[in-house]
Order: C-alpha cells, then structure tokens, then sequence
C-alpha cells in the first residue's frame, strides 16, 4: 500500500505549516496540497483526488461547512475537520454533513509531543481506509416507540472515542425522550470541545443533553456527558460522581471508570455500550458489567469509523450482543424501557 495522501486547509499560514510539519514526519503520509479557503479545497480535492482531507471550519470565500457540503456530493472522501475550540459548536455541526471526526487545532511545535504527533498520523492513516458515500443531508425520521410500562430504573452508560460524535447522535436521535433510564457517556474529546458537542446533540436528540456535574441526581430520559479532564462514575444514590485522579490507561475521562462503577452500583440494572474508537478503553469496564449480569452491547466493526475499542471488548467477552450502529437504539429501549407518561403528547 502507497503513502496516504493528505489534502490540507486552512487559511492561517502558520496552521498549514504545523499540521504539514506533524504529517509529514510520519514516512507512511504525503501531503499533496495546501489550500487557504473552502473554494480552493473544493479544486484541489477534485483536481489531486487525496485519500484524506483536513479542513479547519473558518475560512474565507467559502466556510469549511460549506465545502463538506460539496465535497461529499460530489467527491466523497474522507474528512478530519482541525479546529479551534472556540470553533467547537459550529465544528460539530460539520458531523452533520459528512466529516468524519473533529480535532483540536495543534498548537506550536514545542507543546505538540511526540506522542500526540504520532496519535495526529495515526487517526489520519485510520481514516484513510475508511470507505465514505454521497452524503445526503437531512436526519433519519425516528421510529415512535410503543409505550409500556416503566421498569425498575437502568442505568445507561456509553464510551467511545474516534468516530464517537457522530454514532452518539445517530443512537441519540433515535430514543425517546421518555426513556426510562438516564445515559452516561464518556467521549474522549479535546479540551474545550465537550460544550459544542453536547450543545449539537441536543440539537438532534429528544433527550435532555447537558454536561455532567458534580453529585447532582441522574434522571429518566437525560444525558450526562464527561467534560474533558474529569473522570465521571455513578454512586449507589445515583448521582454523578466526578474526580480529578490520574488518567486510567491513559485516558481521562476514562470508559473503564464509568463502567466499573455501574458494575459496582447498579449491577444487573447497568446497560453498558461500546462505541466506535482506538484502543480499548471501556473494555475491561464492560467485562465487569456482563459479570454483574448487566447487559451489554459492542458496535460491529461494518458501522464503526475505527474498531479498536469494540474489538478489545468483543476479544474480552464482554459485549452480549454485537450489533450495526442503526439497531442499538432499538436495543437499548429493549432493555431499558419507556415510561407511558409521555405516551399521549
């Protein structure tokens, strides 16, 4: 296999500088082009015909949502949006459209380590390989769910990573918002990202989506989002317990902490489910829920931008059922119900 083939945007000299620094040292990356606004990045994909693209989503002449637009219509190829966080609401918004993931805009050299060098090339080189169509804008009607009657309260907890924003709002967008359980969700995300990502799922999801806080009590139908920095688990009270320890396997927040503590909390009424992302954060989380006689739920490798945090569950045992991004809504309501009061509005 050739070297993967980068076509970078961005209308600070200074940004396309860094990133081509960043790819270029790894020797499996070439980049091919360097555009400065949404019109020159729609030629030069059509033109150098990359295997990525990476845009920022500020740029002049035409924006970078904007060029997503046409790229995905009329040369689909996969796209890495590199932004600033004071971009995050509207970068999510880019999800909507065709990106694939979004990532913090690298800083100056001397605070970009060698290992966030190699994690930047990494996802490039992942991405490349993933297989992308026509986008057709436009959310998927939601199927309405029968009532029934409530059942004992479950807690949901979901962790995911590369590729993560856009399964959540897929699974989101699809539940009820009388739910009858609340949802945790770890998401590993750049530093200052977290708001722009919940304020774009609430935007798609019937469901409450606010970013999780110290002890406050967990309710039906609500979604509470690790901010970045903070582990995030859940208490015997059910409420939201949040601490500043080490990163666990170097992540934090961490899957593996919110996993463990359902495991420890709720047992068999813990509903866990692994998302798309690299490594195996989550893994041995979800193993302890299984254990507890909880249910849990893996994302096939056909629906999942990166396999590697599903796999290492599925190597584990830990995920009873495996199943396409599409059906583990359905499956999710399945086991944790919905309540009828909202069953007449």
């Amino acid at each position: 296999m050739g070297k993967v083939r980068v076509l970078i945007a961005d209308d600070s000299p200074t940004a396309l500088d860094i990133i081509d620094t960043i790819l270029c040292s790894d020797p499996d990356i070439e980049v091919v082009g360097k555009a400065r606004n949404g019109r020159e990045v729609i030629q030069m994909a059509e033109t150098l015909r990359p295997d990525v693209i990476t845009l920022d989503i500020n740029m002049p002449v035409m924006n970078g949502l904007d060029a997503i637009r046409h790229i995905m219509a009329y040369r689909p190829t996969p796209i890495l949006v590199i932004t600033s966080s004071t971009d995050a609401n509207i970068a999510f918004q880019s999800l909507s459209v065709g990106a694939l993931e979004v990532l913090e805009k690298p800083e100056l050299e001397e605070s970009y380590t060698s290992k966030k060098y190699e994690e930047f090339t990494r996802k490039i080189k992942l991405i490349a390989r993933v297989k992308v169509v026509t986008h057709i804008s436009g959310r998927t009607p939601r199927k309405k769910t029968p009532g029934r009657k409530p059942v004992l309260q479950k807690i949901i907890g979901i962790v995911c990573s590369t590729g993560g924003p856009r399964a959540l709002a897929t699974i989101f967008g699809r539940l009820p918002k009388n739910l009858s359980a609340p949802i945790l969700v770890v998401q590993h995300i750049s530093e200052g990202f977290t708001f722009g990502l919940v304020e774009w799922l609430q935007d798609v999801s019937p469901l409450k989506v606010k970013i999780a806080e110290a002890d406050e009590p967990v309710e039906k139908g609500a979604v509470y989002v690790a901010d970045s920095g903070k582990h995030l688990a859940i208490t015997r009270e059910f409420t939201i317990d949040l601490s500043d320890t080490e990163p666990s396997n170097g992540q934090k927040p961490s899957g593996n902490i919110l996993f463990e503590s359902m495991a420890r909390c709720a047992g068999a009424n813990s509903i866990g489910v692994i998302l798309t992302g690299m490594g195996r954060d989550g893994a041995d989380g979800l193993k302890e829920i299984r254990n507890a006689g909880g249910k849990t739920i893996a994302q096939n490798e056909a629906t999942s931008l990166i396999f590697g945090m599903p796999k290492a569950a599925i190597d584990l045992d830990a995920a009873e059922w495996v199943l396409p991004l599409d059906r583990i809504a359905d499956e999710i309501v399945r086991h944790a119900g919905v309540d009828e009061i909202f069953f007449n509005e």
